[in-house]
C-alpha cells in the first residue's frame, strides 16, 4: 500500500518535467534561457529591404539587468545597437551588441537608463531591420 504514493509522485514527476521540457522546445524564444538571457533570432534573408520580418520575436519583454542574445540566422554579417535609423547620433546610447558574423551569437546588458520603458534596435549595415525591447 505505500508504494501507491511512491509511484504516483514518480509518474508526477516525469509528467512535469516532460511539460516543462516539451514547453522550452516549442517555444524557445519565448522564454529565457535562464531568468538573466532571452534570445533573438536575426531570420534569414533579413537583409533584404523587402523582408517584412526580420527578428524573431520583434517585440520582446525584459526586466533592468537582463541579457539579450541575438543569433545571427542570415547569411550576412548585421551589427546591433540601440537606436533608430533617423536618430544614428544616438545609437548605442543604451547598449551595443556589435558585429554579428553568420551562426554567431552576441549579446548586450540591458540597463535601464532615463526612466524609459522602451527601446529599439537597429542593424547599422541594415538601418530597416529594426525590433523592440520594453519592459
Amino acid at each position: 500500500m505505500l508504494l501507491l504514493p511512491s509511484i504516483f509522485h514518480g509518474i508526477l514527476g516525469m509528467i512535469t518535467i516532460s511539460v516543462i521540457a516539451l514547453s522550452l522546445m516549442v517555444f524557445p524564444s519565448v522564454f529565457a534561457d535562464n531568468s538573466e538571457v532571452w534570445t533573438v533570432s536575426i531570420l534569414k534573408d533579413s537583409s533584404d529591404s523587402n523582408s517584412l520580418n526580420h527578428f524573431f520575436p520583434n517585440e520582446l519583454p525584459v526586466n533592468d539587468g537582463d541579457y539579450v542574445e541575438w543569433i545571427n540566422n542570415d547569411s550576412v554579417t548585421h551589427s546591433i545597437t540601440s537606436g533608430l535609423a533617423d536618430f544614428p547620433d544616438y545609437y548605442g546610447h543604451f547598449f551595443e551588441a556589435g558585429v554579428i558574423e553568420p551562426g554567431e551569437r552576441k549579446s548586450a546588458q540591458i540597463k535601464i537608463k532615463d526612466g524609459l520603458e522602451a527601446f529599439y534596435y537597429v542593424c547599422e549595415v541594415h538601418p530597416w531591420m529594426t525590433g523592440k525591447i520594453f519592459l
